[in-house]
């Protein structure tokens, strides 16, 4: 028997080697060969079973760097407020040369619901049944845009039609719309956030203003809430698709 591949290298993508000695471990016990265009390794054999961990060394230390190259290049692009993938924030598009620009349109709409939140004191189911009641598109369901000119991060898929109270969260409470770009929340790596500056939609006060207004919601929610609910958020109605709360 043997195994094909089309380098060494891609017999594993696992840094640490360990998957690598696995295989090499399995080849062995089933007199299994490991085949490239350039040269047949047999694993039982001391000469190919040094060689091959001599390549899976090599092959580990190129993806390290390839992996660190390309984080530092994210990272320098994110620190100059410039796109780097996923999903657009509402209210924002991205120029041809990878910078953000504000959709004026909705970046009205984000100021409106800034000033609902703090200057109405409006709960954030409220804001979103304003939303709704207003018939206000939620994000990425712009149907005035042809399928054939649709925007880099942008949804091209149909999502929601009403707006959700996740999304109205969100708006409220990132940096991004007071222009500053936080790029690594999400990744499960110890590596060090990275900001950038984007254009403004709101100030940086009121965006403080909004975070503080959310805060004192969620205390008051919290001492109002007498148990837990293991249900809570994951059951909808079917009549309004609301979440039932305790």
């Amino acid at each position: 028997y043997v195994v094909l591949v089309i380098e060494q290298s891609r017999l594993t993508r696992d840094t640490t080697l360990e998957d690598l000695g696995r295989i090499i471990r399995a080849c062995q016990e089933h007199t299994v060969a490991i085949a490239t265009p350039d040269r047949t390794y047999r694993p039982d054999d001391l000469d190919d079973f040094v060689m091959l961990g001599i390549q899976g060394v090599l092959g580990a230390a190129e993806v390290r760097r390839l992996a660190k190259r390309a984080h530092e290049g994210i990272s320098r692009t994110a620190s100059e407020g410039r796109y780097t993938g996923g999903i657009v924030p509402y209210g924002y598009r991205v120029t041809g040369d990878g910078f953000f620009t504000i959709h004026e349109a909705e970046a009205a709409v984000v100021r409106e619901m800034y000033a609902w939140l703090i200057d109405e004191h409006l709960s954030l189911y409220a804001i979103q049944r304003r939303l709704n009641d207003l018939g206000v598109h939620p994000p990425n369901q712009d149907e005035r845009r042809p399928p054939t000119a649709r925007e880099r991060g942008k949804r091209t898929r149909r999502t929601s039609t009403r707006w959700q109270g996740f999304t109205v969260k969100r708006i409220l409470s990132s940096s991004f719309y007071a222009g500053e770009r936080v790029y690594g929340k999400r990744s499960t790596s110890s590596r060090p956030l990275v900001t950038g500056s984007v254009p403004a939609i709101i100030t940086p006060k009121r965006h403080q203003q909004a975070l503080r207004r959310l805060n004192e919601q969620k205390a008051r929610h919290a001492r109002g809430q007498r148990y837990d609910y293991l249900l809570k958020g994951k059951i909808r109605c079917g009549a309004c698709d609301h979440a039932y709360s305790g």
